[in-house]
């Protein structure tokens, strides 16, 4: 399963926290919009994960996201390719 959406006013965080109220874990979530996401568009080996040899794409959010998936609708910073953007 993976997450993603084509329409203007529906975001992927939406989606996620969809996702959330049906049954899945923030955790869950978030991986079936970043790990999963990138492994269904054929970019597993690239990105979608924080580990060396990635491309450092993050959402940073304060607060815990294991508690609060809504957090992600307010990040603190984006990072692209280890850059803030």
């Amino acid at each position: 399963m993976a997450a993603g959406t084509d329409m203007n006013n529906f975001h992927v965080i939406d989606e996620l926290m969809e996702m959330v109220r049906l049954g899945l874990s923030p955790v869950e979530a978030v991986n079936v919009g970043c790990c999963n996401g990138s492994k269904a568009v054929g970019l597993g080996d690239v990105t979608g994960m924080i580990e060396k040899g990635y491309s450092a794409d993050m959402v940073l959010v304060k607060g815990d996201v294991e508690q609060n998936i809504s957090l992600m609708k307010n990040p603190c910073a984006v990072y692209f390719c280890g850059k803030k953007v």
